[in-house]
């Protein structure tokens, strides 16, 4: 998770080839492709999904990798999952959809991405904000 969370591959990498397993999660279902999401790290994430990560894990509130990656901003990162398999319509507990995440933190690029995969443009949240 930390090698993750910083983005550094080839440790990652070097983990994942000594056994470490690549879904294990923390107390609250973070797991190692979370990490690399929510910092944007594209080709950590890259390497997880090569190792096995499961692409829409969802961490204990609902949130996948896609959805954190777009909830930041990072566009490549976001299509390195959308071409590993992700639901670009999946949402999280509150209803949220990563095109819902990236258009709130105002990620044009990200939305754009998002919509050209396939993302419906008017699913509505089930939580006011």
């Amino acid at each position: 998770m930390e090698a993750a969370s910083k983005g550094h591959t080839d440790c990652a990498k070097e983990l994942l080839s000594s056994g470490a397993v690549v879904d294990l999660a923390d107390k609250d279902g973070w797991t190692p492709l979370l990490w690399a999401a929510y910092g944007g790290h594209t080709d950590c994430a890259k390497e997880l999904l090569s190792s096995g990560a499961v692409v829409d894990l969802a961490n204990k509130g609902g949130l996948t990798p896609l959805m954190e990656a777009a909830s930041k901003g990072h566009t490549d990162c976001a299509k390195e999952l959308l071409s590993s398999g992700a639901v670009v319509d999946l949402a999280n507990k509150g209803g949220w959809t990563p095109l819902l995440w990236a258009a709130y933190g105002g990620h044009t690029d990200c939305a754009k991405e998002l919509l050209s995969s396939g993302a419906v443009v008017d699913l509505a949240n089930k939580v006011s904000i």
